[in-house]
């Protein structure tokens, strides 16, 4: 039965308080997440009873579908937050669990609550139980890599994909009797429609946001920004942004002012108003309203209704004058706008073929509608470059290249940044690409996304001293935009290998949104630089509470709890992935790895043979993967045929002979120790960047101890 939210539970030196959520050890606050704490809570209500596995997922997590090793992982994290009383919690093997010992109730008078500390908040975050995409904008392409083996242990292009800033609709508007201060955001409430008509849903909020971001003054607080937001505030599903909930966000964000709009209809004429309500006075501080005698003529009363609000947030009558009339910006049909509106909901949610179909939608409505067909050209680009079978690199530069014919027609964002698409994915010209993002800075120099763009672009060209100063640039312009510190970090982490710098970029970061899994990723690879096994484990730990399905973060998490010797937890940390995604075979060679460590010659084998079998199907598939030719030598060499294993690597090396680290693995694994060194520093020499892949590499493991070697990586990574 549940806990009373009116008692305190006590066993021992502990004490469980429901109604404020904490859970103290001898007065002081332990800190567990609160599924932890659903989880403790449960057996603390049923203590010397046997709870099966089955009633405490349905207990804990009763709308969601949760795997057992996701509850194990919890009743891990509680007995460590348990310490030498771990043994409160029992495995009943083949059952469940058992809370073995006696639970006291008592008052709560004499109890004060524990202070509430920023280390206890964020430990406190509470975690989602469905994947979180967080920077849910435009992903690029992957970057060039040096050591995308087989084996996923090389991340390259898992870590990329997130880094793109992405390109946001931001932008917004005011006007003289109001005169907020000059580029201060403005959160847009979705239309209350009270026509009860669906097409004006979603497309309404649109063409506002869209009219409204032509301004020079103001920046619209963009949708998928909206959406991090809600994530924080723990209301990730909410799908319409109401008055109340645009306040909150809002306040949330140190945002000054909301426009709350609303459309009606009576006899064919159409209504729109929107009020102009100051956030920290909630009261109203202009409403603007404008008519249509028929549908086909709302989105011009949008565009009346958007002019009269850029006024009164400041805006010059010339500035608004110049602006481009939405039916030539989007599209004249509602239905059309509509269907790309939701397109871009999914796209911000990760849920990309949805957002394709949407797209898709679009354009069979309206064929002339040049934002979609930059929408979903991108689409296109970024996804096939991540494997994505249904999407097609060809098709999408074919809908990039016709879109460029139209953009004239386009906001300035709109049309710049869809220029710059096409000139680096079409006409592979990343100096192009940030020429037009500095062109439109020229014209919105406090646009937070375009600065990160532009800091993806640098990074890519090598200029890393450029792309730190435009991240700085984003951060500067938008401390709360994720972002821009994630692009810092990572020129800091994966291109400088500075782990120091990033490790306090991450920091920042984590300030600003303690659900960042990114964030957590990276101070965990970056601990894994600086040697710190056991904080780098804590930070893949929350990097997977918020992102359970990220395959790279448990691939790290496993890396760190193998370097600590904790075999069986870095086995659990891999089996997941088998799961999660099944085209990833890197996990059998992970656990062979570690089953070679525990002295369990048996599974050691069965897993590289099992790696091994993959390698070959994917030989069958492509006979010039330089990767998997690697992929057969490593693990033949683990499995003792190093004459099959050189044949393979010889393969590699003669496919891509930029492969040097992986060779050096091959080498080895072999006990080829100063030619394996040579093969590092000639990467190194030729542009190869991931220095505390070197460190932690399974492969390389024999090198450690080796002066040139240990001298390599102290050179390379700065901690």
């Amino acid at each position: 039965m549940p806990l009373s939210s009116g008692h305190l539970y006590c066993f021992g030196e502990f004490q469980l308080d429901p109604c404020r959520r904490t859970f103290l050890r001898n007065g002081a606050t332990l800190g567990v997440t609160p599924k932890a704490f659903e989880v403790l809570a449960y057996l603390v209500a049923n203590p010397g009873r046997v709870v099966t596995k089955a009633e405490m997922l349905k207990a804990v997590w009763p709308d969601s579908f949760v795997e057992e090793s996701n509850l194990a992982q919890h009743i891990s994290w509680l007995r460590k937050a348990l310490g030498d009383h771990s043994d409160l919690i029992d495995t009943i093997p083949g059952r469940g669990y058992q809370f073995a010992t006696a639970v006291q109730i008592v008052s709560p008078a004499d109890s004060s609550p524990p202070e509430e500390t920023a280390e206890t908040l964020l430990r406190g975050a509470r975690e989602p139980t469905r994947v979180v995409i967080e920077e849910s904008l435009v992903l690029p392409p992957a970057r060039k890599t040096t050591r995308v083996s087989a084996r996923a242990w090389q991340y390259h292009v898992l870590v990329i994909a997130g880094v793109v800033a992405a390109v946001v609709w931001m932008g917004l508007k005011w006007r003289r009797p109001l005169t907020p201060p000059q580029f201060d955001k403005v959160v847009v409430a979705d239309f209350e429609n009270q026509t009860g008509d669906p097409v004006f849903d979603r497309s309404l909020t649109t063409a506002l946001t869209t009219s409204l971001d032509q301004s020079s003054v103001t920046n619209v607080y963009a949708p998928g920004r909206m959406k991090e937001t809600l994530v924080r505030m723990e209301k990730a599903d909410v799908a319409h942004i109401d008055e109340t909930l645009a306040l909150e966000i809002a306040e949330r964000e140190g945002i000054k002012v909301v426009i709350v709009p609303t459309v009606s209809e009576l006899a064919g004429s159409y209504r729109l108003s929107a009020r102009i309500r100051a956030v920290a006075s909630g009261k109203d501080m202009k409403t603007e309203v404008s008519g249509a005698n028929s549908k086909q003529k709302v989105l011009d009363a949008v565009d009346e209704l958007a002019a009269n609000l850029r006024r009164d947030l400041g805006e010059s009558v010339k500035n608004i004058s110049e602006s481009k009339p939405l039916a030539a910006a989007t599209t004249p049909s509602l239905e059309a706008l509509k269907q790309y509106s939701l397109g871009a909901e999914k796209r911000n949610a990760g849920q990309v073929q949805e957002a394709k179909t949407m797209f898709e939608n679009a354009l069979r409505i309206d064929t002339g509608f040049t934002a979609a067909m930059g929408e979903l050209g991108s689409l296109h680009v970024v996804q096939a470059a991540s494997g994505l079978p249904q999407f097609d690199a060809q098709v999408g530069k074919h809908l990039l290249s016709q879109a460029v014919e139209h953009v004239s027609n386009l906001t300035d964002k709109e049309r710049y940044v869809i220029l710059a698409w096409h000139a680096q994915w079409v006409e592979n010209d990343l100096e192009k690409a940030a020429g037009y993002y500095k062109a439109l800075l020229a014209i919105h120099p406090e646009n937070a996304p375009v600065y990160s763009n532009l800091s993806w672009d640098y990074s890519l060209m090598g200029r890393y001293d450029e792309s730190m100063a435009a991240a700085r640039d984003s951060i500067r312009v938008d401390p709360r935009f994720l972002p821009g510190y994630l692009n810092l970090a990572a020129v800091q982490l994966y291109e400088l290998g500075d782990a120091k710098a990033a490790l306090e970029t991450c920091r920042q970061g984590l300030q600003v949104d303690s659900h960042w899994a990114w964030g957590y990723d990276c101070t965990g690879w970056a601990l894994l630089g600086k040697g710190e096994w056991t904080q780098a484990e804590t930070a893949f730990e929350k990097a997977v509470m918020f992102n359970p399905q990220s395959t790279l973060s448990r691939h790290r998490l496993s890396h760190a709890l193998r370097l600590q010797g904790q075999y069986e937890h870095a086995l659990q940390a891999l089996e997941p992935i088998l799961k999660i995604d099944p085209s990833d075979a890197s996990p059998w060679y992970g656990m062979g790895v570690i089953y070679e460590a525990m002295g369990d010659k048996k599974k050691a084998r069965e897993n590289f043979a099992r790696f091994r079998r993959e390698m070959e199907i994917r030989w069958k598939k492509d006979p010039k993967d330089a990767n998997t030719a690697f992929g057969l030598a490593d693990s033949l060499s683990r499995l003792g045929q190093p004459g099959s294993a050189k044949s393979w690597a010889r393969k590699g090396i003669a496919l891509d002979p930029g492969k040097r680290v992986e060779y050096a693995g091959f080498l080895s694994l072999n006990h080829r120790k100063r030619e394996a060194i040579e093969q590092l520093q000639m990467a190194i020499q030729n542009g190869y960047r991931w220095y505390i892949f070197m460190k932690i590499d399974p492969d390389l493991e024999v090198l450690h101890g080796e002066p040139e070697f240990e001298k390599l990586l102290a050179e390379t990574i700065k901690t």
